[in-house]
């Protein structure tokens, strides 16, 4: 394998977590610890990567900063911020939009709740693909080989609700049919998330748009309410990313 093959490995498995030991790392990628360590300080002095203060290592400013610019110029990311800033007001309830990255899932926009009782996970948290409504909806419209890929690998146990391999298939057949998920405590016990697909209408990208909440507030109006919104601010997206007839995108 290529010296440059291998520092994208390093940084694709970084980007998957939050922070990972050499050792682990060394692990993951299947390489000596004395090869990882090398390359890591290749990327550290240029800040794609950086130590902790627990001698773990995450991905650096520099790459946040790239991925930040690029997010910056996609126009459905650019659409998506406005709309959930109106969804985040409608509702006052946390909304994000996530995306798939290998077997996990990455949140990419996260508007919190004003109220006191909230459930927030933060931008560029990574989270699993198997436990919670975005990540269904994320397996359920995406291809087939994705979900085959998480369930055949150790699914995570978090809590009683987290489905296990034919649970999870079951569940992600019926969100693909009926077009939406929700998940009551599957990755944190007391929150409930209900999450609708968002396909961009210029790259067939799969994005999961979501509201998450305590339990004590998932009453069943509040989740009619909630999905209503959330399919509502789907659509107003796609609206705004189709092309007219003369090739530019509708304001």
């Amino acid at each position: 394998m290529r010296s440059s093959d291998r520092l994208l490995e390093i940084l694709e498995t970084l980007g998957s977590v939050e922070a990972m030991t050499l050792t682990q790392l060394a692990h993951r990628v299947d390489l000596t610890a004395p090869t990882v360590l090398r390359l890591l300080r290749a990327l550290e002095e240029r800040a794609w990567v950086t130590r902790l203060p627990s001698g773990a290592y995450a991905v650096g400013p520099q790459l946040l900063a790239a991925a930040g610019k690029a997010l910056q110029r996609d126009p459905l990311i650019a659409a998506a911020q406005i709309a959930l800033e109106k969804l985040r007001a409608e509702l006052d309830e946390t909304v994000s939009l996530t995306v798939a990255a290998d077997t996990q899932r990455v949140c990419l926009i996260e508007l919190e709740s004003s109220q006191q009782l909230r459930f927030v996970h933060g931008v560029g948290t990574v989270g699993p693909l198997a436990a919670g409504a975005s990540g269904k909806v994320l397996l359920a419209f995406s291809e087939p080989k994705l979900l085959d890929k998480v369930c055949d690998g150790p699914l995570e146990i978090y809590t009683e609700a987290t489905p296990g391999a034919d649970d999870l298939r079951r569940q992600c057949a019926d969100a693909r049919k009926q077009g939406w998920a929700i998940s009551s405590g599957e990755r944190s016990r007391g929150a409930c998330a209900i999450a609708v697909p968002l396909i961009s209408p210029l790259t067939r990208a799969v994005y999961a748009l979501t509201v998450f909440a305590p339990e004590a507030r998932a009453t069943a109006d509040s989740r009619r309410e909630w999905l209503t919104a959330l399919q509502r601010t789907r659509d107003d997206i796609v609206h705004q990313l189709i092309p007219d007839q003369t090739g530019v995108s509708t304001p």
